[in-house]
């Protein structure tokens, strides 16, 4: 009879403390979901993997494919991205909160269990609640540094589980899928093996020694995975034209010099979040004041760190994780920007959780029950202010253009960031701004060819193709991109330089061989050049990589009805037409093909349906009063409505066409001839 009431006794407290688990799992959720509900309609952003938009990622095989599955579900719609991120979000804290739990049982065994499951608790929850966050998850671009979070906390979670199991193995292969599933997703899982090993060497094993004796096996397949891993899909990266490393504007000496400013940074915004920046731009610290002092900061923590966990400190396991975790981006290989938030993801649960520790244990110190009363409170406040701050932080992701602002005002030195908003002002329309903030970009870097490019292209918009073409040709001399050969190209084209405008579209065509609008541009461009025949040749493969291009079926029928085929220009003409959007120009263009192969009546209703859709159009007017007057059975109704029509026509043009003019005239004299002809019926 006694011996049954530990028993029971035990089983309550497990069931109260698993009540008291998933109780604190379901305020996560909730958490996390009221942090990003409002996230769920924010547009794609700069680099954002729109539909229609290759993806270039890389060798994250992983991140590329979670993208294709949210094409797959969503398409244009955002909101699928969006709830992908936040899921991975949870899904990142979910682990974090296990990984806290077992690992203060391990560093803190003084500690009564909820004290312990508390600490973890409020920190992950700071976590998953704080602003910092947002450039992580409300980004959608920077989902791989979630996913390689996820996989790296999945390894540690799985490592953790294996040293209490009764079958250790099947953690431990865990472990080893989740590293090598995170090698597809983010290069800083390279450093989790060692984290383990200190980890191992602090809390279990006693010393590192051992912990590689006791676990042989698991840190030999360990580093053969990281190292096989890091040769196929990370050192590819280290060479100086790979993307994002940047050798030729600075080395990896001036880089390591200026990340201490940037780690000082990161844990600031930590504690106060405010400002948060899009794209910093950080310069590179080049003075002595620049750098001196911040080293000798994060030297002094470093230092900190390293004796703490001599000393067998749990807080000397947290730095060392903090500083191991950023330094592939924050040490000495040249990365081109030196500082995003997105990096300090997953480290900034090392600063909340001290803040976090030190706060109940300045709390202890107090025996008073309102002590223990305030703990709660402040935690709870903290959560609260910080869901706030990134519920607003989400706000500023639902606007290009309010982003980009922000982060010109943040960052005013920044060239790239004046690109940014240059761009996204041209995708709302608003040009002029957008060419005003493009020159103020140009005035801070006049060697940034994108600068030239966007400028260039806002010339265009506006219909200054005399200033445009000199940008552009700049832009090509710093840039050697199709994209750039293109939009030159096309330029020169507008201006009327035919000739010029060929050889930059082969130019790009060289570069980039599969790009139906480059087929489609320089068979536009060698028509004009009367090379027919290549121009035909150019339109047939644009149509063959791409046959729903609009702009080559329409071209195409043009080109045809030139060469005498009228019959295969109607067939591209109504392709075109079923192909959406359709437009006034489609069908004037329909009209012109329908004429050729003698349906004048087509033709004409042709043209009456592009003057629905766009009045201001001269040309449809004149089109069907010149086919009404070509028709010898137009009715009396028919021959008025073409004269209508023709000064309709003229008088958008301000009578200055004289092709105009002539159809004018002859509408008039072809509506009196049909006259003449009733008056004398009549008369007889």
């Amino acid at each position: 009879m006694l011996a049954s009431v530990p028993t029971g006794g035990t089983e309550q407290t497990r069931s109260d403390a698993s009540r008291a688990f998933w109780s604190q799992v379901l305020v996560l959720c909730l958490a996390v979901a009221a942090c990003y509900a409002n996230s769920l309609r924010g547009p794609f952003l700069l680099d954002d993997p729109r539909p229609g938009v290759p993806l270039d990622y890389g060798r994250r095989a992983l991140v590329s494919a979670s993208f294709d599955l949210n094409r797959a579900l969503t398409g244009e719609e955002t909101w699928s991205f969006h709830v992908f991120n936040a899921l991975v979000h949870l899904v990142c804290g979910l682990l974090l909160l296990g990984i806290l739990r077992r690992t203060m049982a391990r560093a803190v065994p003084d500690l009564d269990v909820g004290t312990r499951d508390g600490l973890a608790f409020v920190t992950t929850l700071l976590w998953l609640c704080h602003p910092l966050q947002t450039a992580t998850v409300t980004y959608l671009s920077q989902r791989a540094e979630a996913m390689g979070a996820c996989f790296y906390l999945a390894v540690v979670y799985a490592f953790l589980r294996s040293t209490s199991a009764a079958r250790p193995w099947t953690w431990q292969t865990l472990a080893l899928v989740a590293l090598a599933l995170g090698f597809a997703t983010k290069e800083t899982i390279a450093t989790a093996p060692l984290v383990l090993w200190l980890f191992d060497a602090l809390f279990l094993a006693g010393g590192m020694r051992n912990a590689l004796r006791i676990r042989r096996g698991f840190y030999a397949l360990a580093a053969l995975v990281t190292l096989g891993l890091a040769v196929r899909l990370i050192v590819p990266l280290l060479r100086a034209d790979s993307a994002g490393f940047e050798l030729r504007k600075f080395g990896a000496l001036e880089y390591a010099r200026t990340q201490p400013g940037v780690l000082l940074h990161y844990l600031r915004l930590a504690l106060w979040p405010h400002p948060l920046c899009f794209d910093y731009g950080w310069p590179i610290a080049r003075e002595v004041r620049d750098y001196l002092p911040q080293t000798l900061a994060v030297a002094t923590l470093l230092l900190a760190s390293t004796l703490f966990y001599l000393r067998g400190s749990w807080i000397g396991f947290a730095g060392a994780f903090f500083f191991l975790f950023l330094a592939p981006t924050s040490s000495f290989v040249p990365i081109l920007d030196p500082a995003f938030e997105h990096r300090v993801y997953l480290p900034l649960v090392v600063p909340l959780l001290l803040v976090v520790a030190g706060g109940r244990w300045a709390l202890a110190r107090f025996s008073s029950p309102l002590a223990r009363r305030l703990a709660p409170a402040l935690a709870c406040a903290a959560a609260l202010a910080l869901a706030a701050l990134t519920i607003r932080r989400n706000q500023d992701y639902r606007s290009a253009v309010r982003m980009m602002q922000l982060t010109v005002e943040c960052a005013p030195h920044h060239a790239r960031a004046r690109i940014n908003l240059g761009e996204a002002l041209m995708n709302e329309g608003r040009t002029e701004e957008a060419a005003a903030a493009l020159s103020e970009a140009l005035r801070i870097d006049p060697r940034d060819g994108f600068a030239y490019l966007n400028l260039g292209k806002a010339y265009v918009a506006l219909e200054q193709v005399g200033r445009a073409v000199p940008l552009l040709q700049r832009a090509v001399e710093f840039v050697e991109d199709p994209r750039f050969r293109e939009a030159l190209g096309h330029a020169l084209f507008l201006q009327g330089d035919h000739a010029a405008s060929a050889p930059q579209f082969e130019k790009a065509l060289e570069q980039d061989p599969t790009n139906p609008f480059l087929h489609c541009r320089l068979a536009h461009a060698l028509a004009q050049l009367e090379r027919r025949e290549e121009a035909l040749a150019h339109f047939r493969e644009a149509l063959r990589l791409e046959p729903e291009l609009q702009e080559a079926h329409l071209r195409l029928a043009t080109l045809l009805l030139e060469l005498g085929q009228p019959g295969e220009a109607l067939q591209h003409s109504l392709r075109a037409l079923e192909i959406a959007p359709n437009t006034a120009g489609e069908l004037t263009a329909l009209g012109r093909t329908f004429r050729a192969n003698g349906r004048l009546d087509d033709a004409a209703l042709a043209y009456r349906e592009a003057v629905r859709l766009d009045p201001g159009e001269p040309e449809p007017y004149a089109a069907y009063a010149e086919t009404v007057c070509m028709s010898p059975s137009a009715t009396l109704a028919e021959r008025r409505e073409a004269l209508r029509l023709a000064r309709i026509a003229n008088e958008i043009t301000s009578s200055t066409r004289p092709e105009y003019l002539a159809i004018l005239d002859r509408a008039e004299a072809a509506l009196e001839q049909l006259e003449d002809g009733l008056e004398k019926k009549a008369g007889r």
